[in-house]
């Protein structure tokens, strides 16, 4: 070619239409477009190869994001059911706590015994060894004077036993005559009995001091019976000094009995019964005369009686089924413990509602003092007699003189100082509304004679303009208000159904006006020691302050009993959360907390927050769990849908309160 450049050669020129073979046969050739084609094929095929297996990887992602995510879900229910399970743990260990505290008694009562019963083996050892060496000197010496007449004797034997001295002289004991015939050795040996074990000297030394300090007490009321008597005319009849001799000789013949003997049980129980009627009667006379001072000293001895000798309150136990004839005809009547129960109680109420009458008709009085003591000491007495009865044995419930009248009402009406006796009330009402049947009966008061709205009263925090104390918070209203929640947390206990006491105070008066319920009282008073505690901290804050760490600790101890409250309404009232009805039973159980709703969001969001740094509040999310079912429904949500779409209520900028996660 003319435009090569030189030295270039130039290639041969080939005819593309045929090409030649072996065999002389001429082929088409292929044009150069069919080997692009094929290239284009096997790339093609290539490309499908690699995108069919990218397609297999995504189907195998897609599938292991289904099995994770349906794991998460699987996780997430059995999560909710353990945190179910953890609240209804929590009530269930509530309600053992008294069950502990009755075990704990029941195991010092054994160990007790255990010690008595080997004291008296000990006991009855030494005593088997003496007697072998006494019968020689019993064969050989006549009969001991006056043994035919100790025989005779109404008193117990081993009263008879005593030796004479003016003491026993003083007492009752029987006096030997001189001028009794003797009888044979053999008759002496038949007539004397063994000589009872000697006690061990701890616990003579033990009974003597109860015994003295017993004594003492008894000779302080009767001082103040006979002080009142002599001032008010200086005459004295005869009857109380007799009814005072014959009080002595019972508290004598009660306090000298040995319990170790098989025998003495029968002669325990009379004496205790004797004493009883005794002190039922002195106290039934000084309550008619009125003299405060005198029924004062016979609450306080009965006081010293029941924690120095506990097995006096086996009077007011229910005895058990069988006996004679006689014993059923004597049941009829109250037994002489519930009499002294029931005393006491009167007295009670005469000496509140009587002092109130008086007050109320603008009357001086100069006994007003004495009023207050003497009522103070009867709640003193009554709770001693009340902790000593167990309420799983139905010990209680023969106890509801307490609630004849409205006197514990009076006394929770006043508005609480350092002199009232509200805590000492409230104390009593929670030991006696333990029984089903006391709580029964102070449920079905009407109206101011309730007791339960009287202490739902106590739960209202005041303004500043109805506090008395100038919109102060006094340390005597918040111990009122956890004294309280600690009787209604033992009405949830003996109530049949929350409602009952958790809808009080609900019902419309006669004008239309309605009031906060139990139930609403308890959220607002939560959320108003939630915020009073994050102003002044758990610990008092930086001023470090006594007085306000123990008022720290007054409303730590009224957020969890609140809670406590609050997380036992919710596990009650809202089922199971894969349940048909539980949007229903959640919005229900909304509707119940009235316009109190929006402080639930809040409640949870401070105690979460508030987790983070201190371990106070952490201990308070297994409670404050309990309410997230109520978020939902008190912002207009459906709870169910709000679980589903995963936590929705929590979400960041819709202002409800975050999701809680409870770390076992």
């Amino acid at each position: 070619m003319d435009g090569a450049p030189a030295g270039y050669a130039t290639p041969p020129v080939w005819d593309v239409r045929t090409l030649p073979t072996s065999h002389g046969q001429v082929l088409p050739a292929a044009p150069i477009a069919g080997a692009n084609f094929k290239e284009e094929v096997a790339n093609k095929a290539a490309e499908i190869a690699v995108l069919r297996n990218r397609l297999k990887e995504f189907e195998r992602e897609n599938l292991k994001m289904k099995n994770e995510v349906a794991m998460a879900k699987d996780k997430g229910a059995q999560s909710d059911r353990v945190r179910q399970m953890g609240g209804e743990v929590d009530r269930l260990q509530n309600e053992l706590r008294y069950a502990k505290q009755d075990l704990i008694s029941s195991e010092d009562e054994r160990k007790r015994l255990k010690t008595s019963c080997q004291d008296a083996q000990s006991e009855l050892k030494s005593a088997r060894k003496a007697v072998p060496a006494a019968l020689p000197l019993c064969q050989t010496m006549p009969p001991p004077v006056g043994a035919c007449a100790a025989e005779s004797s109404p008193l117990p034997s081993r009263q008879a036993r005593l030796p004479f001295t003016p003491q026993t002289a003083q007492r009752g004991h029987p006096v030997a005559s001189l001028g009794t015939p003797q009888a044979s050795p053999s008759a002496a040996l038949s007539q004397v009995s063994p000589a009872p074990p000697l006690p061990s000297p701890a616990r003579a030394q033990s009974k003597q001091w109860r015994q003295d300090v017993l004594l003492r007490e008894l000779s302080c009321w009767e001082a103040a019976s006979k002080a009142v008597g002599s001032s008010q005319g200086g005459r004295e009849s005869v009857e109380p000094s007799a009814s005072w001799f014959v009080l002595r000789e019972t508290v004598g013949r009660v306090t000298t009995v040995d319990l170790c003997e098989p025998i003495s049980k029968a002669k325990a129980m009379a004496g205790n019964r004797d004493l009883a009627v005794a002190v039922t009667r002195q106290l039934r006379s000084a309550c008619r005369a009125k003299h405060w001072v005198v029924v004062q000293g016979g609450a306080r001895f009965v006081q010293v009686l029941i924690g120095l000798f506990p097995d006096m309150v086996s009077i007011l136990k229910p005895q058990t089924v069988g006996g004679s004839a006689q014993d059923h005809a004597v049941s009829a009547e109250p037994p002489s413990g519930i009499a002294l129960f029931d005393e006491l109680t009167a007295a009670l109420h005469v000496v509140v509602l009587g002092s109130r009458e008086v007050a109320a008709s603008g009357a001086h009085t100069n006994n007003t003092g004495d009023c207050q003591a003497c009522a103070a000491q009867l709640l003193k007495t009554l709770l001693e007699i009340v902790g000593k009865l167990r309420p799983h044995r139905h010990e209680l419930d023969a106890l509801g003189s307490a609630f004849q009248r409205p006197s514990l009402c009076a006394l929770l009406v006043e508005v609480p100082s350092s002199g009232s006796l509200h805590l000492p009330c409230l104390q009593l009402l929670q030991a006696l509304l333990a029984s089903t049947e006391l709580f029964a009966l102070a449920h079905r008061g009407a109206g101011h004679e309730n007791l339960l709205l009287a202490v739902a009263n106590l739960l209202v925090i005041p303004t500043t303009g109805d506090n008395p104390h100038g919109g102060h918070d006094s340390p005597e209203l918040q111990e009122c208000r956890v004294a309280a929640l600690q009787v209604f947390c033992r009405c949830l206990a003996s109530a049949p159904s929350l409602d009952m006491v958790l809808r009080l105070r609900g019902d419309p008066t006669v004008d239309g006006e309605t009031f906060e319920t139990v139930l609403q009282l308890v959220v607002f008073l939560c959320h108003h020691e939630l915020l009073c505690l994050g102003i002044q901290g758990v610990d008092g804050g930086s001023w470090h302050d006594q007085s306000l760490q123990e008022c720290a600790k007054r409303r730590q101890r009224a957020i969890e009993l609140s809670l406590m409250i609050l997380s036992s309404f919710v596990w009650h009232a809202t089922s199971d959360m894969h349940a048909p009805n539980h949007s229903t039973a959640c919005s229900e159980a909304c509707e119940a907390l009235g316009r109190m709703r929006p402080l639930v969001a809040s409640i949870v969001d401070m105690v979460v927050r508030r987790a983070a740094h201190s371990p106070y509040y952490t201990c308070l999310l297994g409670s404050a769990s309990a309410l997230r079912v109520l978020l939902a429904p008190a912002d207009g949500q459906d709870c169910c849908s709000a679980s589903r779409d995963g936590g929705a209520v929590g979400k960041a900028g819709d202002g409800s309160a975050v999701m809680m996660v409870v770390d076992d």
